[in-house]
């Protein structure tokens, strides 16, 4: 049987391995300018990017919240 990666099997079929999965990458010398010129084009204390954040993050809880009580025989008022 022939491996990418010599004779090691990757233990997790599921998830693809590469010569050692994310242990063997160099993080120092990732080139950062696209994420620093993205969060220089970004304005966190603008009120409709704090809007955004907070649906964003409420939506979710919301809705899993609400499926709970759903389940559970309690009635949701909405």
């Amino acid at each position: 049987m022939n491996h990418a990666c010599g004779d090691r099997v990757n233990p997790n079929p599921r998830l693809p391995e590469c010569c050692g999965g994310l242990e063997n990458v160099d993080m120092s010398q990732m080139d950062l300018a696209p994420v620093q010129t993205l969060f220089r084009l970004m304005d966190f204390t603008e009120p409709t990017f704090c809007v955004a954040v907070a649906a964003i993050v409420f939506n979710p809880l919301f809705w899993n919240m609400s499926s709970k009580r759903k389940g559970s025989g309690l009635k949701i008022a909405v």
